[in-house]
């Protein structure tokens, strides 16, 4: 039986990072990710709502069939042709990834 996986990123922009083709890049990443990578069950991205945000205001949530699924996503020219794009904006990011959530 597989167990589901999730990555979850947040990210802090830079001062001056364009927010809008920064969604843009999400919104286009959301169209292809499921389709494209086998096992990518959802893609889904958002401003952060927490009052308890430090400072991160945007986050994805990859949903996979497993750890593999979220390790092909790493690994995919889709996610390859945009870190490079997000590292001029990016100030800070952090990833969680839950292999064998409870």
């Amino acid at each position: 039986m597989s167990v589901p996986a999730f990555h979850f990123v947040a990210f802090k922009w830079k001062e001056g990072a364009p927010v809008d083709l920064i969604e843009k890049v999400f919104d286009e990443q959301k169209e292809k990710i499921c389709d494209e990578i086998s096992g990518i069950q959802s893609f889904v991205w958002g401003e952060n709502s927490s009052p308890y945000n430090k400072g991160y205001t945007h986050g994805l949530i990859v949903q996979a069939d497993n750890q593999d699924a979220i390790d092909r996503y790493r690994a995919s020219k889709l996610r390859e042709l945009t870190v490079p794009l997000f590292g001029e904006w990016v100030e800070d990011a952090t990833s969680v990834d839950l292999s064998n959530p409870k």
